[in-house]
């Protein structure tokens, strides 16, 4: 066996055993999350704590440390958004795994540096991808079921409850993933926050315009006075007749979404037809130093074109 492929297989198993074991000697989820539960009851971050971020925990300050403070802060808002359980030190190995096994299969099909250097980026970027895929998947079912959380809270306080109890309601009988944010603001309350601090929290967790309008409105009643009931009303109205304009849009720029899609993956699927019926026709493109800049250059043009029809299509309410 040559000695390059003995080192090649060597490093390829020790890029798969090294996050094995690191998964296997990580602590859990529910040891995690048990462990953070004491901190915020027991208080024993105290001083640790006290020059952190509100809402940080010594976990994620360590792990931040290790990733840096701004991408760690990034990617643990993201995966909390997207509802993952992961840590951010898993998904940055994932993301090199990703990378690293992408750019070994292209060395080892000999692929032009070229496309090397731009598919194993882009490879390293699908768990992130994935990520954003399920936050955006998450949000559009969250913002489906607010109108009924806010009906649902609107009608306990016309029963006599109190904003809490209500909180409490809504965390018991709305389904996920309204039923997780709006649990731990009640949990949040319950341990000693503030409710501002709480409803801010969750406007920060929850990044959408309608759930800003609710914490608005909560927030607001809270200090100026009013009935709280009637604005919750108000407010989910507006959020049904926003959500109606929406689908209209939605309706109105299908056939330009169409038209995108289309003119998008009609490049890829005839050239696959083409090199099925003739491989020798197109292989020029990539043994040609000219052939490549023809393609690097077809490839922006059709990226600024995809980034130009997004931004026709995408009308905001």
């Amino acid at each position: 066996m040559p000695v390059f492929v003995a080192v090649l297989i060597f490093v390829v198993l020790l890029l798969l055993a090294l996050p094995v074991a690191w998964m296997v000697l990580r602590p859990s989820a529910r040891e995690r999350q048990v462990a953070r539960q004491l901190e915020l009851i027991g208080g024993q971050a105290s001083a640790a704590e006290a020059s952190q971020p509100e809402g940080v925990t010594l976990a994620d300050s360590a792990e931040a440390g290790w990733l840096g403070a701004g991408l760690g802060e990034r990617l643990r808002r993201l995966i909390r958004q997207a509802g993952a359980t992961v840590s951010a030190q898993r998904v940055v190995w994932q993301c090199g795994l990703w990378g690293g096994g992408g750019a070994l299969v292209l060395v080892l099909l000999r692929a032009p540096w070229e496309l090397t250097l731009v598919a194993a980026p882009s490879a390293g970027a699908v768990p992130v991808a994935l990520l954003q895929l399920r936050r955006m998947q998450r949000f559009a079912r969250l913002s489906a079921q607010l109108p009924d959380t806010i009906d649902l809270m609107s009608r306990a306080l016309k029963a006599g409850h109190t904003v809490s109890s209500a909180l409490r309601m809504v965390a018991e009988e709305m389904p996920e993933p309204v039923r997780g944010e709006f649990r731990e603001v009640y949990e949040q309350q319950t341990l000693g926050l503030p409710a501002r601090e709480a409803f801010l929290q969750l406007a920060q967790r929850v990044p959408l315009d309608d759930m800003r309008m609710l914490v608005t409105s909560v927030l607001v009643q809270r200090e100026s006075g009013g009935n709280l009931s009637q604005i919750l009303d108000k407010a989910v109205a507006v959020i049904r007749e926003r959500m109606r304009l929406r689908g209209q849009i939605r309706i109105y720029t299908a056939q330009g979404r169409v038209t995108g899609w289309v003119l998008c993956l009609l490049p890829f699927v005839i050239f696959g037809v083409l090199m099925l019926i003739n491989r020798g026709y197109e292989e020029q493109l990539f043994q040609d130093k000219l052939g490549r800049h023809v393609l690097e250059a077809g490839l922006v043009m059709m990226l600024l074109g995809v980034v130009a029809m997004r931004k026709i299509i995408q009308i905001k309410v």
